[in-house]
């Protein structure tokens, strides 16, 4: 039974997570349509840009419209830059899932009813689906620790614990 593959509108902090850990080719094997603004591809200047998109990574481009709207939100949220904006505003205006782990992002976001998460859910995805095995699932979320990624730290060591015990099976 075939289906609409999901859209998910990431952020440069997930894309740096994966680079950290060693996974950002292994992200773009999962099925979904892995999306970013053209304000976020600025963002991101460690990177080849050709790279992200070898691997599959789509940039949309912002109409007019939604970037009256990112200026005008901005008014209201300075806390969050007019890159991570522009995730939110794309993901909202294409029904899609948002990919961040910006907290303050993360929590309009859900306010305003959308489907959010982050780096350790696209790590738990690429496990569950077998696109990366749990000993290499742990040791890139040792390296994106190492790494001082901002990730919650608790739920990193659990599922380090989880995937060296599966590697042990």
């Amino acid at each position: 039974m075939g289906g609409l593959i999901p859209e998910c509108i990431i952020d440069a902090n997930v894309i740096f997570d994966a680079v950290a850990g060693d996974v950002l080719p292994d992200i773009f094997e999962l099925g979904y349509h892995i999306i970013t603004t053209d304000f976020v591809i600025l963002e991101i200047k460690s990177i080849p840009h050709s790279e992200l998109i070898t691997h599959g990574l789509i940039v949309q481009e912002m109409p007019g419209e939604l970037v009256e709207e990112i200026l005008k939100m901005r008014e209201k949220h300075i806390e969050l830059s007019i890159h991570d904006l522009s995730v939110f505003v794309m993901a909202r205006h294409t029904n899609a899932i948002m990919l961040s782990g910006d907290g303050a992002l993360r929590r309009i976001a859900k306010n305003a009813g959308i489907t959010v998460h982050g780096t350790l859910w696209l790590m738990d995805e690429m496990v569950e689906k077998e696109i990366i095995q749990p000993e290499r699932a742990a040791k890139a979320l040792r390296a994106m620790c190492d790494s001082d990624r901002w990730l919650p730290e608790e739920e990193c060591k659990r599922r380090i614990r989880v995937w060296d015990i599966e590697k042990t099976k």
